[in-house]
């Protein structure tokens, strides 16, 4: 089996790699506790592998079309930032009205900016990755505003953002991963020329996808045994979070490729961008402004966020043109 026709086929099964990843930490997390809290310390080095190998692939050329037709950059940042927030709303007040900590976790979950997953589903989809990381760069900017602000008016409470700690991310997690990918990419051209780096291209999706599905088995075994301790104040967050993510994949998708008639390549980071957020930041804010009772609302998002994204990528494949595979 070539490298290619195994990228092939593992993005093709990728949505039951992820649900059995699910399962699978979930049951690590409640044998061994202790061993899965350990884990904790590779979610930040396997996020950085995981935009950095999609990167490689980017031509910076790429990024600079983003700023000459800023239409999609400024559709995702409002979808992601204004419009998920509003469909999450309605949801958590009519299930979590009565559980006022719980209800602003699942608020702050919608408000926070998107993570490095939408910039690795444009990549695994063959979308455009300049946008998605794009997107998630000014999203985090602008977060630091909106995120008190969307509080506030949402959640009746107010949360404090540090520049600072966004700044890091930013940093760390968007502009050090496109240098190191231009940079990589120049070296392989160089040494393997460009039919040798086009070879070498599937590996780069491949070790992006196992850094993913390594992020959601360590993410499941450190919420299981919260999930275990606490099963029924748990089941209206996940209710919540499984009619937002499913409302918010179906809506964003239908508007952006029927209504706006966006092509596959932009759609894909204005979906993806809406849907997956950066729980890892909803969490830390979370347990800092409210304590750990609001992290139940957001464990329900990190449960059903992940497959959910997975499932809905296999129908938004079926809008992907056939000569840009």
């Amino acid at each position: 089996m070539t490298l290619a026709s195994f990228d092939k086929k593992f993005k093709q099964s990728l949505p039951v790699w992820i649900i059995l990843m699910l399962f699978l930490g979930f049951g690590f997390g409640l044998w061994k506790p202790h061993a899965s809290q350990s884990l904790k310390s590779l979610v930040f080095p396997l996020s950085f592998t995981m935009i950095y190998m999609m990167c490689i692939p980017l031509r910076i050329e790429a990024i600079l079309d983003v700023f000459k037709r800023p239409k999609e950059l400024l559709i995702a940042l409002g979808m992601s930032l204004i419009f998920a927030p509003l469909f999450m709303w309605p949801l958590g007040y009519l299930f979590l009205r009565n559980e006022s900590i719980i209800f602003v976790g699942i608020i702050l979950a919608s408000l926070v900016p998107p993570g490095g997953l939408t910039a690795f589903w444009a990549g695994i989809m063959d979308a455009d990755v300049s946008l998605a990381l794009m997107v998630e760069m000014f999203a985090l900017l602008l977060s630091i505003i909106w995120i008190p602000f969307g509080m506030k008016l949402l959640g009746g409470t107010m949360v404090t953002i540090k520049f600072t700690f966004l700044m890091e991310k930013i940093l760390i997690l968007i502009i050090a991963p496109i240098i190191l990918g231009y940079l990589t990419r120049i070296l392989i051209v160089k040494y393997k020329g460009e039919r040798g780096f086009m070879s070498m291209k599937p590996a780069f999706s491949i070790i992006s996808g196992l850094a993913a599905l390594m992020i959601v088995f360590i993410a499941l075994s450190l919420k299981a045994p919260a999930i275990l301790k606490h099963p029924m104040i748990i089941v209206l967050p996940a209710i919540v979070a499984l009619l937002y993510y499913s409302i918010t994949f179906t809506f964003t998708g239908w508007l952006t490729l029927k209504p706006l008639k966006i092509k596959y390549e932009k759609a894909v980071p204005i979906v993806y961008a809406t849907g997956t957020k950066n729980l890892s930041i909803a969490m830390a804010l979370a347990i800092t402004a409210f304590g750990p009772q609001a992290i139940l609302g957001i464990v329900g998002c990190s449960v059903f966020q992940m497959p959910i994204a997975s499932l809905y990528y296999k129908h938004m494949l079926k809008f992907k043109p056939v000569t840009s595979s």
